[in-house]
């Protein structure tokens, strides 16, 4: 008898909703594979066919198609919706996301026989796959720890597996496509769920993603910021959600963070403190368990970059020597007025910091980067204010903060030789410092359009949406209602200005 693996079936379910032959290129694009491992796969796919009379035509330069009535078709794709007897195949990059979710939660250290039970593996891909883990890992100052008697565990600091926990369910992997997934309306999500009864070691992976309440973390996040005062992106409001649900699993299996006791008085003494023993108020610990997670909740919300937030008194120098320097380099005095870029210094450099002395693990900022053929003073910019903020805290800045202030710079450059007029509805989750180049862009392409409401997406009702006569945003947009919408790259493409000029010009 022959057995589909998921691969194989997936290849299959392509080419039966297929009305035209697909080339083995197309065909690995779209299952995430390479051209020789379809090839294989139609191997078995078209022995699979025939033991049912149906052939597999694979012309070279067409492609490969399913020849067989629309009968025929309909009780295939029947019998696969149907089909139980798979064999779960995954890509190495699946597998180490796998044992690293298995590894960072495990509650006892494991033994190689059983990751090759749970996985389904040999022993030589287990212990192949631990080592790429464990580079994964010294990212966050872990250690993956290998006893030939006693079984592998990963050793480090609470606060340190939680960063490692947060990055993996946000899909922060170093390559290959991540399998977990967090974002707007779908919630946490696991690409491999839908065969989650096909490998044991997915059952918990399953438990997890179904606990997760998304609409009511993200209830809890703009609480808190209605409560600080302050103002997150739609990115960092996604962040912190999956952050505080991270602690809340942690603390629900008896895994507490340890805090030192002067981390947590020069907390306790900040206006975040009170918000953040809110946001941990429903889990019953003792005191010096309440007063550590307090603390980590806190870390979390002033580590996350926002606006209106902490400011550094010991950086005010350094922000100062800063804003110096960019007027310098562009020849403009204006600029050491510029409240925007004030604010998102302020904001950036203090964020970071204490980022850094939390060991708060933030993620990577998608890819808004300017333009090859511009930015290159920012950047040189961006490379002095990383050598100042290293005399200052003797750590760098993170790429994300780095990427950030680049475009902030460039947007204060471009606000610096605009005018103003009037507005339209902007989206763009990617948080401040995109947004500021965005606007400034749309400024200095359209000035007599310089009124622009920047909406978190969150946030963009259907009121909202029918009075405003136009939408720009930097990610797809599918609303059900007759006002345009543009989407265009935050430092907006001569596609994009041509896209625009019908509304704005």
């Amino acid at each position: 008898m022959i057995t589909l693996t998921t691969q194989q079936r997936d290849v299959l379910l392509l080419l039966l909703h297929a009305d035209a032959p697909l080339a083995a290129t197309e065909i690995g694009q779209r299952v995430e594979l390479k051209p020789r491992q379809v090839h294989y796969i139609l191997g078995a796919v078209r022995e699979w066919l025939a033991r049912r009379g149906v052939a597999l035509q694979n012309i070279p330069g067409v492609g490969a198609q399913v020849r067989c009535s629309p009968e025929q078709r309909q009780h295939l794709l029947d019998e696969l919706r149907a089909y139980s007897r798979l064999q779960l195949v995954l890509s190495a990059d699946q597998r180490q996301q796998i044992l690293l979710f298995t590894m960072l939660t495990a509650a006892e250290p494991l033994v190689i026989q059983r990751l090759q039970e749970t996985l389904t593996v040999s022993r030589s891909t287990v212990l192949k796959d631990m080592d790429a883990t464990a580079t994964w890992l010294a990212r966050f100052d872990l250690d993956l720890v290998r006893r030939q008697h006693s079984g592998s565990w990963i050793e480090g600091p609470e606060l340190a597996t939680r960063q490692a926990l947060t990055a993996l369910l946000w899909g922060d992997m170093s390559s290959g496509r991540p399998i977990f997934a967090i974002q707007y309306g779908d919630g946490l999500t696991c690409a491999l769920l839908s065969d989650a009864d096909l490998l044991a070691a997915l059952a918990p992976v399953r438990d997890l993603v179904e606990g997760c309440d998304f609409d009511t973390l993200i209830a809890r996040v703009s609480w808190a910021e209605a409560d600080l005062g302050w103002h997150f992106s739609d990115e960092s409001v996604l962040y912190l959600a999956l952050a505080l649900f991270v602690q809340g699993w942690r603390i629900r299996v008896g895994r507490y963070v340890g805090c030192d006791p002067e981390m947590i008085a020069w907390l306790s003494g900040h206006a975040v403190w009170p918000t953040a023993e809110v946001l941990v108020s429903d889990y019953a610990l003792d005191v010096l368990a309440i007063q550590s997670e307090i603390a980590a909740a806190a870390m979390l919300l002033l580590a996350c970059p926002h606006e209106g937030g902490v400011a550094i008194p010991e950086l005010h120098d350094m922000i100062e020597a800063a804003l110096d320097q960019i007027a310098l380099a562009y020849a403009n005095d204006t600029l050491r007025a510029d409240e925007p870029l004030r604010d998102g210094l302020r904001s950036q450099i203090c964020t970071a910091a204490l980022a850094s002395r939390f060991g708060i693990w933030l993620p990577p900022r998608s890819s808004d980067d300017l333009p090859a053929d511009e930015g290159d003073i920012e950047r040189c910019l961006t490379d002095q204010i990383d050598d100042l903020f290293f005399a200052h805290t003797g750590a760098r800045l993170a790429d994300r903060h780095r990427h950030s202030l680049t475009l902030l710079l460039h947007a204060a450059a471009t606000r610096a030789r605009t005018s103003r007029a009037r507005r339209v509805l902007v989206i763009c989750p990617s948080g401040m410092a995109t947004t500021q180049l965005l606007i400034a862009r749309l400024r200095s392409r359209f000035p007599r359009h310089s009124s622009y409401e920047v909406v978190p997406l969150r946030q963009l009702g259907a009121a909202q949406i029918a009075s405003a006569d136009l939408i720009i945003s930097t990610i797809p947009l599918s609303l059900d209602a007759s006002t345009p919408v543009v989407q265009v790259h935050p430092s907006l493409t001569p596609a994009d200005v041509a896209a625009l000029d019908p509304w704005l010009d």
